[in-house]
């Protein structure tokens, strides 16, 4: 018998809502909670990647995701 647990980390569900895939991908997810007033994202990296890969991944989030955020960033000043 499932739970909701079960359910919620199921990989399907991870893959719709955490932040995990190609930066569009991500871009696309972030856009989702910005629809719904969402204005901060924490960027927080604690799994089972090597160092190497987790700076990787923090640089693609900085140089490809961040970007398409930049304009609210300033608008909301």
């Amino acid at each position: 018998m499932k739970n909701s647990l079960d359910e919620e980390n199921s990989p399907e569900s991870l893959h719709e809502s955490a932040m995990i895939g190609t930066p569009a991908e991500v871009v696309e997810r972030l856009r989702r909670y910005e629809e719904l007033g969402v204005t901060e994202f924490r960027f927080w990296n604690d799994n089972t990647l090597s160092h190497a890969e987790k700076k990787r991944s923090l640089e693609l989030f900085i140089e490809q995701a961040m970007p398409h955020f930049a304009q609210v960033a300033v608008s909301q000043k």
